[in-house]
């Protein structure tokens, strides 16, 4: 059959629909061709990269509208940075950049693009990434991180860009959050123990820039200074120094404590410095030098400082007071010989000294404070000078001096005996001493008081009496058959009066005593009795009428084996008497 046929094409997925109609005429044993033409369908592929690496974006959102402004749809880049769109119209579309990702500037210019048939339209888009900045603080010593630094950055227009301190690291991390321009970064505060940078870093900034800027603080310096003793080494308490620069700008003032130390620790800038004592201890020399010490970041310098402690000399010049007339010395003569004792304020002897043919004494070198001098031994035939004298150092070097006088010696010593003048045989009679004394201006050694009796009678009772020195002595006797002393009473006190009956002694038929002596050993200057002693003596019964005897009595010392002594006597006559008596008569 003949006619003619109206034919049209039918859709295929992925190819674009040729609407247009075929007329074709079918002839009888003829075949007729008739040809459709589907195109493909069209794509758009988005890439999206880094402006800098150039490497792909993952998760970045875009939106693709036809260009009426009809939805096509939302899509995220994959992991290689792609967007692949199909089954797309031929026309013009719409690309638009909904969001990027963290540390990436938003591309906010949407791009047209056309798609054709069988050509897949490219579109790529670039992120401007934001530039990172580091900065790290660092001790400039030890290389070590150092936190809670605060710095405060702006842009070099004076845009404020914020405050910022170090973490425990040391570290201020600025990520992908910057975007290009001039950066001022600018320490503002840091530990007490850093000196602060006042510099200004000037950084510039790219997209995608990536710096680290290492700041370094300095840490201050110390300084420990230990003043010792420059002899025994002992820490002094209490040295007070100024620190300064070498123009003369004062640091500080500071004191040593109980540990002899003064410890600045972590406050001085490097440099050099002068170290000046401002007061030292009384007793020790000021050290007038300007020490110059020299201090480093971070460390510590240590000086050791001295005192010499203040020491002078105490010089004693010894002269006689009088015309000596044992030594034939003039008064003002220099003495030789005399000691002197040196006491601290403690009252502990410190050194001993004896003048020489000068009569001049020097001590060693005394420390700084107060000494007490007194003699101790006198030069021969001077008095001792009992004054306590007082000398002061107080300046070092200096040599104080005494002039000390003594007085020449006197010796003299004395004694009195009085008695009955007449007496009869066989009574008992009293002898009274009195003036028993050491009348000397010094003391006396082996002072004694000694008693010599006659025969003519023999001794009854002594009483001792009592003396004005607190001494113990004893009383000895000897007769007339042995020479020689005998103790008869020993360890007696000086301040009791004794009753001692030496009719007790127990002697041979026609042995008597003929002595006795107190021994008193070495008395003071104007040493005498109190009481005074007596004795009891008894008459022998064979004296003649008209006979005379005579008692003596001695006190003796010495000095520097001069003996002194004294006598006195007593005589006494015998005077017998007969009584008449006339009796009454008696008897017839």
């Amino acid at each position: 059959m003949d006619g003619t046929l109206c034919l049209k094409s039918r859709l295929r997925n992925g190819y674009i629909l040729d609407d247009v109609k075929k007329d074709v005429e079918v002839v009888p044993y003829k075949t007729q061709i008739v040809e459709f033409t589907n195109k493909a369908r069209a794509g758009i592929q988005i890439i999206k990269r880094d402006s800098v690496t150039k490497e792909g974006l993952k998760g970045i959102q875009f939106e693709v509208t036809k260009i009426n402004g009809e939805l096509i749809g939302r899509y995220m880049t994959n992991a290689a940075g792609l967007i692949s769109i199909s089954d797309l119209d031929e026309g013009w579309y719409v690309i638009s950049e909904l969001s990027t990702i963290d540390g990436y500037k938003l591309d906010a210019m949407p791009r047209n693009v056309e798609v054709k048939s069988n050509v897949p339209a490219i579109v790529e888009f670039e992120n401007e990434p934001y530039a990172s900045l580091v900065i790290q603080k660092i001790d400039s010593v030890t290389g070590k991180g150092i936190a809670n630094v605060k710095f405060n950055i702006t842009k070099e227009n004076g845009e404020f860009i914020g405050n910022f301190k170090t973490d425990e690291f040391g570290y201020i991390k600025l990520s992908k959050t910057l975007v290009p321009s001039t950066y001022l970064v600018k320490e503002i505060s840091t530990l007490d123990e850093y000196q602060l940078d006042n510099t200004t870093q000037r950084i510039e900034l790219n997209w995608g820039d990536n710096k680290i800027v290492q700041i370094k603080n300095n840490p201050f310096g110390s300084l420990r200074i230990t003043k010792i003793d420059a002899m025994t080494k002992e820490k002094l308490e209490g040295v007070r120094y100024r620190l300064e620069t070498l123009d003369g700008e004062l640091i500080g003032k500071y004191t040593t404590n109980e540990d002899g130390q003064i410890f600045i620790e972590k406050k001085l800038i490097a440099g050099e410095y002068y170290l000046i004592e401002i007061d030292s201890l009384d007793n020790y020399v000021t050290d007038t030098e300007k020490h110059k010490i020299t201090i480093n970041w971070g460390k510590i310098t240590t000086i050791e400082l001295k005192n010499t402690e203040i020491a002078g000399k105490i010089k004693i010049v010894k002269r006689s007071l009088d015309n000596n007339a044992y030594t034939g010395e003039l008064a003002g003569t220099p003495l030789k010989g005399a000691i002197f004792v040196i006491k601290d304020e403690n009252n502990e002897i410190v050194e001993k000294v004896t003048t020489n043919y000068d009569g001049i004494a020097t001590t060693k070198s005394l420390a700084f404070g107060v000494y007490k001098i007194t003699e101790e031994k006198s030069p021969e035939f001077y008095v001792k000078n009992n004054n306590e004298y007082i000398a002061e150092i107080t300046e070092n070097g200096s040599v104080e001096t005494l002039e000390v006088y003594n007085e020449s010696v006197k010796l003299a010593t004395s004694v009195m005996k009085t008695g009955v003048r007449e007496t009869q045989c066989l009574d008992t009679i009293r002898y009274d001493f009195s003036n028993i004394a050491n009348n000397s201006n010094t003391a006396l050694d082996d002072f004694t008081w000694h008693d010599s009796l006659p025969i003519e009678t023999k001794i009854q009772k002594i009483y001792t009496g009592t003396w004005n020195e607190n001494l113990t002595y004893r009383v000895s006797y000897k007769t007339n058959f042995d020479s020689s002393y005998k103790v008869f009473r020993d360890n007696l006190f000086t301040n009791q009066n004794y009753e001692l009956d030496l009719s007790t002694v127990a002697l041979q038929r026609d042995e008597y005593i003929t002595d006795f002596i107190f021994e008193f050993g070495t008395v003071k200057a104007g040493f005498s009795q109190v009481e005074s002693p007596f004795i009891f003596v008894k008459e022998n019964n064979y004296l003649k009428n008209g006979t005379e005897f005579i008692n003596y009595t001695e006190v003796q010392g010495y000095y520097n084996e001069i003996k002194i002594t004294a006598t006195d006597s007593w005589k006494t006559t015998i005077y017998n008497y007969t009584l008449s008596i006339k009796l009454p008569k008696t008897g017839n």
